[in-house]
């Protein structure tokens, strides 16, 4: 029997996936501890787990974190993203803090982490405690491959979000921890996701091959019962559209429920709204039947669509039943789930937070008058039904917990050196941060003897001056796209430096003529000091 504690960030779209897998483990004679927001705790008794209480502060039923959220509609886009993330990695170290108590006292074998609940990043970049695995119930967060489209995801994200990343970075420093890479890549430090897809959903996973192990489990709630009795009214001869604005965002229903109904108010189909619990719609036509709740698992399979505002998990249970999605919204990660919907042809999208009527009409009748988003569905659904479910995953954390106590030292970016072939390499960042690694900053060249790291330093300074820095002994590849995509030894690179508020790398190129549209491509998008140099790597054998 091994001691498992599972974190999870206070909302019901973060809690309820994981209540099943507390169960699981339960069952298979596991001690689970569960630390997450007190209003959850009777959900985590009733799953057989222990609950553990948040710091003041973090939880969604303190009062300052309420009015936090009640604020976020006064907020553009950009600014309700920063606002968002930094509330959540604001805690890190306080809740790291707690992390490690609850592992000293309980004697916990194996963290399993929310991937938003950032107080176990420090955990998972520590070269010693237990493992630590995270519940990937949101879109895969990988560094990207080495696709065109890949490098301009991972550029324009990094530099929105500085001024979260730089907090991310004090708050692992508070832990005694060096924040060596984006934050929200953090899960790549971990010792796999348990991801609550199926592969086909997660494009990441198939270009990135580096960071933690990934495991596709599948969606791991049910959601069976009884139906409503009024299910009866609805007509056999219509397709039914379900319609949620899921358990976070759903305050409001001018974001979504209201205009739906208005679009298809006069539509040949049955419209069916289940609220979570949030706003009710403002006028109820005659081919609509509204819910507060709807056991899913039972309605899902009797839908022709899910046309919803695009939570990761209601995303999945539509397409564990092989129901196409409809995805209107833009905020938390709204924009990555659609553009996963796109790259598996299971569904299609708008972004924006209050459609007009007749978009919402036009992408509804788009999605069931082509059977295509149909058969996509369908085959992403017995894709699911072959990952395993709660049973892989409690296979893999149990496997976790039997090796915990002979677990392979980590190496991490506080010990400064760390294991593979010596080489060295130079990367953007301050002057004075040592041998350590500066988060979500990239390396941009290595040489194999420390002279020639130096010449290739003082070339960048020229054009950086007091942000560039040197790493030893970090292990390399040739074939490595985040040191030049393969650039052979003694071969000249090119390198695409921008000047905007800090000078920062934004990659490497093997032609001049790659550079230079590359250079192009961040000019027209306003970036400053869009500039290039040349530069000679020489990297060690792979």
């Amino acid at each position: 029997m091994a001691t498992i504690l599972i974190c999870l960030q206070p909302f019901a779209g973060h809690v309820n996936p994981a209540m099943p897998l507390v169960r699981g483990l339960v069952e298979a004679g596991h001690r689970v501890v569960v630390m997450t927001g007190r209003d959850h705790a009777d959900a985590v008794r009733r799953a057989g787990g222990d609950p553990v209480g948040l710091p003041p502060g973090t939880d969604t039923a303190d009062p300052e974190v309420v009015r936090r959220l009640a604020r976020r509609s006064e907020l553009g886009l950009l600014a309700r993203m920063r606002d968002d993330l930094a509330g959540f990695v604001e805690p890190m170290a306080e809740q790291s803090r707690v992390i490690d108590a609850v592992v000293a006292e309980r004697g916990v074998d194996v963290v399993v982490a929310d991937p938003m609940f950032f107080g176990a990043l420090p955990q998972a970049l520590r070269a010693e405690g237990p493992p630590v695995l995270v519940l990937g119930l949101l879109p895969l967060m990988r560094p990207g491959g080495g696709s065109m489209q890949g490098r301009a995801e991972r550029w324009i994200m990094t530099r929105l979000l500085r001024p979260v990343q730089r907090l991310a970075q004090e708050q692992a420093a508070h832990r005694g921890v060096v924040l060596d890479r984006f934050f929200m890549w953090w899960t790549t430090a971990s010792d796999g996701v348990l991801q609550l897809s199926g592969p086909s959903f997660e494009p990441a996973a198939r270009e990135d091959g580096g960071g933690a192990p990934i495991h596709f489990v599948g969606p791991l709630t049910r959601s069976d019962g009884a139906l409503p009795p009024w299910w009866t009214e609805l007509r056999a001869d219509r397709p039914t559209v379900l319609v949620t604005q899921g358990t976070l965002a759903n305050a409001d229903a001018a974001e979504l429920i209201d205009p739906a109904l208005a679009a298809l108010a006069d539509a040949p189909a049955n419209v069916v709204v289940t609220t979570g619990g949030g706003a009710t719609p403002s006028v109820v036509p005659s081919n609509t039947w509204v819910a507060d709740h709807l056991p899913l698992d039972s309605v899902l399979p009797r839908c022709a669509l899910l046309l919803t505002n695009g939570g990761y998990g209601g995303v999945q249970l539509a397409l564990r039943h092989g129901v196409p999605v409809a995805l209107v919204g833009a905020t938390e990660d709204k924009a990555e789930v659609l553009a996963r919907l796109r790259s598996s042809g299971a569904g299609e999208g708008i972004r924006t937070v209050r459609p007009r009527p007749r978009q919402v009409r036009r992408l509804v009748e788009q999605i069931l008058g082509d059977e295509r988003y149909r058969r996509r569905a369908t085959a992403l659904s017995e894709e699911i039904e072959r990952c395993g479910g709660v049973a892989a995953a409690v296979e893999i954390i149990t496997g976790a917990a039997r090796s915990s106590s002979v677990r392979v030292q980590r190496p991490r970016a506080e010990c400064g050196r760390v294991q593979g072939d010596t080489c060295w390499v130079v990367y953007i960042g301050p002057a004075d941060h040592g041998a350590g690694w500066s988060s979500g900053l990239e390396p941009v060249a290595a040489a194999s003897t420390e002279e020639q790291a130096h010449q290739l330093l003082e070339r960048l300074l020229s054009v950086t001056p007091g942000r560039a820095n040197l790493i030893e002994d970090y292990p390399y590849r040739a074939d490595d796209e985040r040191h030049g995509g393969g650039a052979g030894s003694g071969r000249t690179v090119h390198l695409v430096v921008t000047l905007d508020d800090g000078p920062s790398v934004s990659t490497v190129f093997d032609s001049i003529d790659e550079a230079g549209r590359h250079a192009d491509d961040l000019r027209r998008l306003g970036e400053a000091g869009v500039t290039i140099i040349d530069m000679v790597m020489d990297v060690l054998p792979s």
